[in-house]
């Protein structure tokens, strides 16, 4: 069961995520073929339904032009 904490965290990955994103002017069918993943997988994301698994975060640091992950969830 999540906790209220990964909940809040998983929301502010996801918008941090979107926001990237559409710095991009990337749409959510662009962005979802170049991460490899379906449309409702990165909405998920962005929604903070879910975080993203390893691999995903990954492509997610080549694509959003950060260093690592952790750069990215520091925003």
């Amino acid at each position: 069961m999540k906790t209220s904490e990964d909940i809040e965290q998983a929301i502010l990955i996801g918008t941090i995520i979107k926001r990237r994103r559409k710095s991009l002017m990337m749409n959510l069918r662009e962005f979802a073929a170049e991460a490899g993943v379906s449309t409702g997988e990165v909405w998920k994301w962005e929604e903070g339904v879910h975080l993203p698994r390893s691999h995903h975060q990954r492509k997610l640091v080549q694509i959003l032009g950060v260093k690592s992950w952790d750069e990215l969830i520091r925003e």
